[in-house]
């Protein structure tokens, strides 16, 4: 009783994958993952900034500065993560235009 097995038509296999599709892959979760790290990274440095000690010789602003650059950094970060998404959505839309349609 025992019949012959199909091929699988599951997902495609890593050979159908081209090394263009891989690379645009890993750069999308270079991107979101590196924009994380800085986002965080701002973050955590924005919370210690908010519960240090006024310094009374600190020079005029300082403390402002250090803010703005964190926030500067926290914004790119957000835009690396937002490119991330676009390359990784990009990446997808190009996959499916290619892949043979079965229905």
């Amino acid at each position: 009783m025992s019949s012959p097995t199909a091929p699988d038509k599951g997902p495609a296999s890593s050979r159908s994958v081209s090394r263009k599709a891989r690379f645009f892959d890993v750069a999308s979760i270079v991107l979101v993952l590196a924009g994380g790290a800085c986002y965080a990274w701002a973050f955590a440095a924005m919370q210690s900034l908010g519960e240090m000690a006024h310094d009374p010789n600190a020079p005029l602003f300082a403390g402002y500065r250090r803010y703005a650059r964190l926030l500067l950094v926290s914004r790119v970060a957000l835009g690396t993560i937002a490119l991330g998404v676009m390359v990784g959505a990009g990446a997808a839309l190009y996959a499916r235009r290619r892949a043979p349609h079965d229905v």
